[in-house]
């Protein structure tokens, strides 16, 4: 529904981008909206195009195959966006890729895994350092109605593992 009034919009000739990215920034992604049949919702995985970008696709934990699906472009603006109905209350992580080479096979599928990131526009982080950046981490979501998982939260009586970082050098990568 998001996408469909914004399509209408723009085609109206009434965008205005700095209000939609401020609303988006302020709800963070992916945009959640609740569809006709209660037992999914519509999940929508949006990328803002600051500079050149080619394609944009999401790879996440929600979907059947392990390929990227690729993000669809709003002609003439700065919208990048995937829409999926989900079951309801579901938990996945995911990455962004723009500009990838969509290969995943053969020596050119590093380039694709290079331009994995996490969701600027989603805070919530997952499988990371506190302090680590947006390639080294996926993002996290989890559908409102999603079951408690306190396995996953810092417990006061568990101390903390420790974390090192090592660099490794290699040729093929440069």
């Amino acid at each position: 529904p998001m996408m469909l009034a914004l399509r209408r919009r723009v085609a109206a000739g009434d965008w205005k981008p700095e209000a939609f990215w401020m609303d988006v920034a302020n709800t963070g992604t992916p945009i959640v909206e609740e569809g006709e049949d209660t037992r999914y919702q519509i999940v929508t995985f949006l990328w803002r195009a600051l500079g050149e970008t080619r394609n944009v696709s999401v790879i996440g934990t929600f979907m059947k195959a392990p390929l990227a699906e690729p993000l669809q472009h709003v002609a003439h603006i700065d919208v990048w966006y995937r829409t999926f109905r989900l079951p309801a209350g579901a938990c996945f992580s995911y990455f962004l890729s723009p500009n990838s080479p969509l290969v995943f096979d053969g020596p050119d599928a590093v380039q694709q895994f290079a331009t994995l990131q996490a969701d600027p526009l989603n805070p919530h982080r997952w499988m990371c350092a506190p302090d680590a950046d947006i390639y080294q981490c996926q993002s996290r979501a989890e559908l409102p109605g999603a079951a408690a998982q306190p396995w996953v939260a810092g417990r006061a009586a568990v101390s903390r593992g420790t974390l090192e970082r090592h660099q490794i050098t290699s040729r093929r990568l440069g």
